[in-house]
């Protein structure tokens, strides 16, 4: 089950009360977009299959977007 499942970094998830969601980045917007959340396994969140492999999501700073705000990516 685990191998069928996506990793992404617990830091990047919001529940603004209508359950897990992550910031995805789409034409260098933000787009509010949910996922289905299995379990937090040592900082990383283990999600239902459902965001295309090449999908950007925020990482840091979830808390402080507004959907559709512009967002400037950072390599780290």
């Amino acid at each position: 089950l685990a191998a069928a499942l996506q990793k992404i970094p617990a830091s990047a998830l919001i529940d603004l009360g209508q359950g897990p969601h992550v910031w995805t980045i789409e034409n260098d917007r933000a787009q509010l977009t949910s996922v289905n959340l299995v379990r937090l396994h040592n900082g990383a969140a283990l999600i239902e299959p459902s965001l295309a492999m090449d999908t950007l999501i925020v990482r840091h700073g979830v808390h402080r977007l507004q959907p559709n705000q512009v967002v400037r990516i950072l390599n780290d």
